[in-house]
C-alpha cells in the first residue's frame, strides 16, 4: 500500500511523535509511506528513519486551509496514495474535505485528545488513543471507532540509555534527586500541571536535595522560566532549569529519579524503567502503579481533579517516592513491563496495518461523505457564529493544536463537558 500520513506538524509532542512512530513502523512491514506535514524539530527524526517527506504549505489564517487542502490533494491523487491517515482536528477536516469527498481515497483519522468532539466527520472510520474516548466516539458518530494506545520505541527508548551526560550538562550532583517533565510548554492543557510541580520541587528543595528539568520550548516558556529564576533565586541556587526542547529527550529520561507529566511523555518514562507520576488539571496526580493502572488504561495517562488537592500530600508522596530506592525499583520494573508487553510500536504497527487493509477494501460511499460533508461545515459554522463561553475544560480539546501552529487561526471547538458532569 502507498500511505500518506499527515501530522500537522512535525513538533515535539506525543501525537506526532506517535505518527512518526506508527509510520517508521507500517514501512518495516513493506508499505510505501509518504510523511506530509509543516516542518519542525521531528524532521531530523522522520529522516533518520528514512521516511519520505513532503513539506505542507503554510496555513492561512482558518483552518481548514484552502492551501494545505489544494496541496494534500494534490499530492494523494499525484503519488497514487491507497490511504491517507490524518493526525489531529485540523488535518482530518482538511483531509476530509479535500481527499475523501472529492477524489474517494480511503481516510482515517487519529484523535488523541482527553474528549471526543463532536462537531468532526461523521462517518470513516477513526482511531482513538483510549477505551473512554471510544465510548464516547461510538455514541456520537456513524463510522467505525477502533482504539490504538499510544506506542512507545522500546529499542530506542530503553533504560540502557546514559543520562549521565545530561546530568554533567545541566550541573547536576550526583547525590541529588533529578526530577524531569518533558512537555510542549503550552498555555492550555500543560502550563497548571508544570507551574505545580515547579512548587513542588522548590518545597522540596527545602528539605532534601532535588532537581527539576523541565524538557521542552512553546509559548508558556517565559512564564515558567520568571517562575523557575524566581524560586532559584529565593533558594541560593540551581532547583529548576528549563533545558529548552530537545529532538531526542532519551538522555532526559535517563538521568531521571522520576518521571512526571502526561500521555506519551509518561509512556516514555515508563519505558526508561522510571517510577512515574501522571498529572493533570486542576490538581490532578497520581502514581502510576500495579494499583492505579487499570484507570489510566481505560482513561488515558491523564485526569481531572476536583480543584483541591494538597500541596503538601503530592509534596510527601513525591519525597517518599525519591528517598525509597527499593520502592523506585519496584515501579520502574512493573513499569518497563506494562509498555513492552502493551505498547511496543511493533504490536501497534501491526493493529494499524490490518486495519489500513480493512479500511482501504471498504471505502464510504461518495454519497455518503457529501451528507456528512454538509453536516460537519454546518456544526462547524454554527459553532463559531454561536457565541458561546468556552469553560476551563474546553482545554483539554484546544490546546494541543493551537500550541503547535500558535500563527494559525484554528477551527472552532464547541464548550466540553467535564468528564464527572453528565
Amino acid at each position: 500500500m502507498r500511505i500518506l500520513v499527515y501530522p500537522i506538524r512535525l513538533a515535539i509532542g506525543g501525537a506526532q511523535i506517535n505518527a512518526v512512530d506508527l509510520a517508521t513502523g507500517v514501512r518495516d512491514l513493506g508499505h510505501d509511506v509518504i510523511v506530509f506535514s509543516r516542518p519542525g524539530p521531528l524532521i531530523g527524526v522522520v529522516r533518520r528513519h528514512g521516511l519520505r517527506y513532503i513539506q505542507a504549505p503554510r496555513p492561512g489564517p482558518v483552518r481548514p486551509s484552502v492551501a494545505v487542502m489544494r496541496a494534500l490533494r494534490r499530492v494523494a491523487v499525484g503519488e497514487g496514495i491507497d490511504l491517507v491517515h490524518a493526525w489531529g482536528p485540523n488535518p482530518w477536516l482538511e483531509a476530509f474535505y479535500s481527499v475523501q469527498i472529492t477524489t474517494g481515497i480511503p481516510l482515517v483519522a487519529s484523535f488523541m485528545d482527553m474528549t471526543y468532539v463532536n462537531h468532526l466527520p461523521k462517518t470513516g472510520p477513526l482511531i482513538v488513543g483510549t477505551p473512554h474516548v471510544l465510548g464516547e466516539a461510538r455514541r456520537a458518530r456513524r463510522g467505525r471507532v477502533e482504539v490504538i494506545e499510544p506506542p512507545i520505541d522500546t529499542d530506542e527508548n530503553h533504560p540502557s540509555v546514559d543520562g549521565s551526560g545530561f546530568r554533567r550538562g545541566h550541573d547536576i550532583g550526583p547525590t541529588e534527586f533529578v526530577i524531569v517533565i518533558v512537555s510542549r510548554l503550552a498555555l492550555h492543557l500543560k502550563l497548571e500541571s508544570l507551574e505545580r510541580i515547579i512548587e513542588a520541587t522548590a518545597a522540596l528543595a527545602r528539605e532534601i536535595p532535588v532537581r527539576l528539568a523541565v524538557v521542552g520550548d512553546g509559548p508558556a516558556r517565559p512564564a515558567l522560566e520568571a517562575r523557575a529564576q524566581a524560586v532559584n533565586q529565593g533558594l541560593g541556587r540551581e532547583i529548576v532549569t528549563l533545558t529548552g526542547a530537545m529532538a531526542d529527550p532519551r538522555p532526559a529520561y535517563a538521568a531521571a529519579d522520576v518521571v512526571v507529566g502526561m500521555g506519551s511523555s509518561i509512556l516514555r518514562g515508563l519505558a526508561f524503567e522510571k517510577p512515574s507520576l501522571v498529572l493533570g488539571e486542576r490538581g490532578f496526580w497520581m502514581l502510576v502503579s500495579p494499583e492505579t493502572i487499570d484507570r489510566f488504561l481505560s482513561e488515558g495517562f491523564y485526569g481531572i481533579g476536583d480543584g483541591n488537592a494538597s500541596t503538601e500530600s503530592f509534596c510527601a508522596e513525591l519525597r517518599e517516592l525519591l528517598e525509597d530506592a527499593p520502592r523506585r525499583r519496584e515501579l520502574g520494573q512493573f513499569s518497563r513491563t506494562l509498555v513492552c508487553e502493551r505498547f511496543s510500536v511493533r504490536a501497534a504497527s501491526l493493529s494499524l496495518e490490518r486495519l489500513y487493509q480493512d479500511i482501504a477494501s471498504h471505502p464510504v460511499p461518495v454519497a455518503a461523505s457529501l451528507i456528512d460533508g454538509a453536516g460537519t461545515a454546518l456544526r462547524l459554522l454554527l459553532d463559531k457564529t454561536s457565541g458561546r463561553p468556552r469553560p476551563a475544560a474546553a482545554r483539554l480539546s484546544r490546546g494541543v493544536e493551537s500550541a503547535l501552529e500558535p500563527e494559525a487561526g484554528q477551527w472552532p471547538r464547541p464548550a466540553l463537558r467535564r468528564r464527572d458532569e453528565p
